[in-house]
């Protein structure tokens, strides 16, 4: 009696792994899915050790302050409607140091720029969620932050 081509096939894998003892490797193929995931995974950690590289880098080759660089003492031009510089309307701007200004004015710039300013180490994050709801329902330029 002749037997079918299943039953053959069956046989010899069942006699492979009588002799080899392994089971007969099947591929398994990861769904496609996982794999995009995978690749979007990779590429996003790459990204994020290059800029972490790059932030690095440039603090690391970053000039030095200067501190007379950083004083604006260019004197302001006041201009009309018209278009004509206002005679006597220049301002001489002085330097001082924030030991010069009193503790009243300090607190007045701070009270009408930034009440939590010693609250937080420069970057106020509920300032900056405020002004990104702010901007995404007002319109884009609605608040800073």
């Amino acid at each position: 009696m002749e037997r079918s081509r299943v039953a053959r096939r069956q046989d010899s894998t069942t006699n492979k792994r009588k002799k080899t003892g392994k089971q007969p490797k099947t591929k398994s193929k990861k769904p496609m899915w996982k794999r995009i995931f995978l690749l979007g995974l990779m590429l996003f950690i790459a990204a994020i050790i290059a800029f972490g590289a790059y932030t690095v880098y440039a603090i690391a080759t970053a000039p030095e302050l200067d501190e007379e660089k950083l004083v604006d003492t260019y004197p302001i031009q006041l201009i009309s409607a018209e278009g004509e510089p206002l005679e006597g309307a220049g301002q001489i701007r002085e330097y001082v140091s924030i030991d010069d200004i009193s503790e009243v004015m300090q607190q007045a710039v701070v009270s009408i720029e930034d009440r939590r300013f010693y609250e937080h180490n420069g970057i106020d994050l509920r300032r900056i969620g405020g002004a990104v709801v702010a901007n995404l329902t007002d319109g884009f330029g609605a608040e800073g932050g």
